[in-house]
């Protein structure tokens, strides 16, 4: 397991997650950063990012397997419920198999 690349992840996840809160240049993109739910999906994302950080500090990979999955069920729900035309594809639905 490449420790040290996944926890440079962990550094982009948060980033992203800050990035997204701000709202970007699509059109209903404001409005879903200045929406309470919105806000709330981010900071989880943040704090997800921060559990799999200490995961990796850890080298624990079951923490790291449990937070991954709960990024990707957060990450799937989010678009379910804010961007439904651009799904995640559920691209995730591999997680767990390299452990």
């Amino acid at each position: 397991m490449e420790w040290g690349e996944i926890e440079m992840n962990t550094y982009q996840l948060q980033a992203a997650a800050t990035l997204v809160s701000m709202g970007g240049t699509g059109p209903a993109d404001m409005g879903w950063a200045t929406s309470p739910g919105f806000q709330e999906r981010v900071r989880k994302l943040n704090d997800m990012a921060v559990r799999a950080r200490s995961a990796v500090t850890a080298k624990d990979k079951m923490a790291l397997f449990t937070v991954g999955s709960a990024l990707v069920d957060a990450c799937e729900e989010c678009h379910t419920v804010f961007k439904p035309d651009i799904p995640t594809g559920h691209i995730f639905l591999r997680r767990g198999k390299d452990f």
